[in-house]
C-alpha cells in the first residue's frame, strides 16, 4: 500500500474541495437557468398556437405572430443551400478524386481552416461593412 506525504495529502484535499465547490457552483447556475426557463415556458405555453406561428407582427398590445421570422429563416436556408450544397459536393468530389498537388493542398488547407472557424465568426466577418 502506498503511503502519501503531507504535501500530497494537502494537494488531494485542496483538489477535492475545489472540485466540490465547482460542482456546487455549476449546480447553482444550472438550477437558476432551469428555474428561469421553466417560468418562461409555463407563462408562454398558452400563447403558442397555429395563428401565432403564421401571423405577421403587429404593434405592441395588438397580438401578432412570428410568421415573417419563420418565412425569412426558410428563405435564407433555401438560398444558402442552393449555393452551398453544389459547391460543397464539387469540392468534396475534387478532393477525393483529383486533389493532389498545389491546388489540392490549397483547397484542403482552406477547407480545414473554414471547418475550424465557428459559423458565427464567419458571419460576422463577411457581413460587417469595413
Amino acid at each position: 500500500m502506498a503511503t502519501y506525504g503531507n504535501a500530497d495529502r494537502m494537494r488531494r484535499a485542496t483538489s477535492g474541495l475545489m472540485t466540490t465547490l465547482t460542482a456546487l457552483c455549476t449546480l447553482l447556475a444550472v438550477s437558476a437557468l432551469l428555474i428561469i426557463l421553466s417560468h418562461i415556458a409555463w407563462q408562454g405555453i398558452g400563447s403558442l398556437n397555429f395563428q401565432f406561428l403564421v401571423d405577421r407582427p403587429r404593434p405592441v398590445g395588438e397580438g401578432g405572430g412570428i410568421g415573417n421570422a419563420i418565412l425569412g429563416s426558410l428563405v435564407l436556408l433555401l438560398i444558402s443551400s442552393a449555393f452551398g450544397l453544389p459547391l460543397g459536393i464539387c469540392v468534396g468530389v475534387y478532393l477525393a478524386e483529383i486533389g493532389r498537388g498545389r491546388v489540392g493542398d490549397a483547397v484542403r488547407f482552406m477547407v480545414d481552416t473554414l471547418t475550424g472557424i465557428p459559423s458565427i465568426v464567419t458571419e460576422f466577418l463577411f457581413t460587417r461593412s469595413w
